[in-house]
């Protein structure tokens, strides 16, 4: 008897500590199983991915790209403007006196399908789509070219719609304005619809600086609401990686892209030459599956298609790393603005 309630009470012990056992068990492995998935969706672009691609999630200060792929591009392109049209193809605008080109660019290969050539004495600069048809600023020729996307035919030549050099061009299609920069802290807000009028003027600067005013203000992208701009202080031989957000109601910088890992990927021919071989050229759209946002910079050997990553980087970041001009004297009042001392 006594060996019969012994063997009883181990049979009801063990059956007791089953189920927590099999509890631990389980919950091990889902926790093995979750580990895995995340650190997957870590590896992993997000192909499917339909949501608006800026986000709070990586809209920190500053953000750091996730390459989701690689193209290649044509390294003896000097980009200056960068767009998709109406038409999903991507177009790009060159520069360089006798090389500049107005261009219908296969992303896959970075091969050119077709292609406009400018006139010897015109540089080539930002370039907008509206419908179907192409924008392009020239630098210092006060003139801004119209195209039709479909043939690339020149379809008239105009005067540039706002004072000074002519630099980045963007259109927002959802207010119908466009945005134009001459290489300064200034934006120019225009209204095409309306021939191209002037309504104003935004100076940006950023808070986080001290008040800074971002001088060289170069191509442009909208970018879910927001304007983005490659920045090239030239006049102050500086050459910035970064890409500053800007809002534009206010002309505030809401942060910084820094885009500095994709040209440690360039070549040696691109790397040693920071301030020629310059980072510029943005181009956005709502694809299927997933939106989409390209970088590439001037005569580059590739173009990328990124994630933003966020960042706890402050402004001791963009200080030390995105090359602007921050002299002292560089606040929100009229800047000085020498001449240019070498090739745009």
């Amino acid at each position: 008897k006594k060996l019969a309630k012994k063997k009883h009470r181990h049979k009801k012990g063990r059956a007791a500590a089953e189920p927590m056992i099999t509890r631990r068990y389980a919950a091990a492995a889902i926790a093995i199983v979750a580990v895995v998935a995340a650190a997957r969706a870590a590896d992993t672009p997000a192909k499917n991915r339909t949501t608006p691609w800026i986000s709070s999630s990586n809209a920190s200060y500053v953000s750091l790209p996730r390459i989701v792929k690689e193209y290649a591009h044509d390294s003896g392109a000097f980009t200056q403007g960068l767009v998709f049209g109406a038409d999903g193809a991507l177009y790009e605008s060159d520069g360089l006196y006798r090389k500049s080109r107005v261009r219908r660019v296969e992303l896959d290969t970075g091969k050119t399908l077709a292609k406009n050539l400018n006139a010897n004495e015109h540089f080539g600069e930002g370039l907008a789509a509206i419908g179907e048809k192409l924008y392009q600023l020239t630098w210092r020729e006060g003139a801004m070219h119209e195209y039709d996307t479909k043939t690339l035919r020149r379809l008239s030549t105009r005067a540039q719609p706002f004072h000074g050099e002519g630099w980045g061009l963007a259109y927002d299609e959802t207010t119908g304005l466009a945005y134009g920069t001459d290489g300064t802290h200034r934006v120019h807000v225009l209204r095409p619809a309306h021939n191209w009028a002037a309504l104003h003027v935004l100076r940006v600067k950023d808070e986080r600086l001290g008040g800074t005013l971002i001088e060289g203000l170069n191509e442009l992208e909208m970018v879910e609401g927001e304007l983005w701009a490659n920045v090239l202080p030239l006049r102050y031989h500086k050459a910035s990686p970064c890409v500053a957000r800007i809002d534009i109601n206010t002309g505030s910088v809401l942060g910084w892209v820094d885009l500095s890992a994709l040209r440690d990927k360039q070549s040696s021919r691109v790397r040693r030459q920071p301030h020629h071989f310059v980072t510029n050229g943005i181009a956005y759209r709502r694809a299927p599956g997933r939106p989409q946002l390209l970088a590439t910079g001037k005569q580059w050997d590739s173009m990328f298609d990124i994630d933003l990553e966020a960042s706890n980087l402050g402004p001791d970041h963009v200080r030390s790393r995105c090359d602007l001009y921050l002299s002292p004297t560089n606040r929100d009042s009229k800047a000085h603005h020498p001449s240019s001392f070498f090739s745009h």
